[in-house]
């Protein structure tokens, strides 16, 4: 056969297997660009060109959760070639373990110390944040529970309604106090409703 043509067979083969092997590589992520989305990947002793990486959701929909330096990933090229491949995050390692040993348990932990924890197992649904918290809703909100609820405030506790504020149950305590005399409340001396109710604070007798 042809020298020529060995040589070009070899050349094809050798082409066909750097493809093969670089279809999917494993890595971990050497540079981030946040506001391009772009990473770099090292594989080994060779560092990628500036990669995107794959998310959840990029349409009307838009999920942002960026891979760290240092994140296990895989690089996905279709065709073989790493400066078009894709990044998808990410692998647990001896330095970042899997938060869970279980099916029941999905967990979202963050770098501050904050978790998300949903137990389906036991129905169970855990939120600790080490700092503060703020729920911002632009329409109305209803809150329900099936059982009791408690809250329990270290600090101040201040409750602010721009329209009427509604507590409605069948015993309401509040300090620990005694009872509440209202306008329905009848004076013993004088037989009737008493004269000093609060024109802001309403109360069932």
């Amino acid at each position: 056969m042809d020298e020529a043509i060995l040589e070009s067979l070899a050349y094809r083969v050798a082409e066909l297997e750097r493809r093969l092997g670089n279809v999917v590589r494993p890595g971990v992520i050497a540079e981030a660009d946040y506001p391009q989305a772009r990473v770099r990947v090292r594989v080994g002793e060779l560092v990628t060109g500036w990669l995107p990486w794959l998310t959840r959701r990029a349409g009307g929909d838009v999920d942002w959760w960026a891979p760290e330096v240092g994140e296990q990933v895989v690089m996905v090229a279709p065709s073989g070639e790493l400066t078009a491949a894709w990044v998808l995050p990410a692998g647990y390692s001896d330095a970042v373990p899997a938060p869970a040993d279980t099916a029941d348990v999905w967990v979202v932990q963050l770098a501050d110390g904050a978790e998300l924890r949903y137990d389906r197992a036991a129905s169970q649904l855990t939120v600790t944040l080490p700092g503060d918290a703020q729920a911002v809703i632009d329409g109305d909100a209803a809150v329900s529970v099936g059982g009791s609820a408690t809250v329990d405030v270290g600090g101040d506790l201040a409750a602010t309604a721009g329209g009427e504020a509604t507590v409605d149950a069948p015993s309401i305590h509040l300090n620990g106090g005694t009872g509440v005399v209202t306008g329905a409340s009848i004076c013993h001396f004088t037989g009737s409703p008493h004269g000093d109710v609060s024109a802001t604070v309403t109360a069932g007798k």
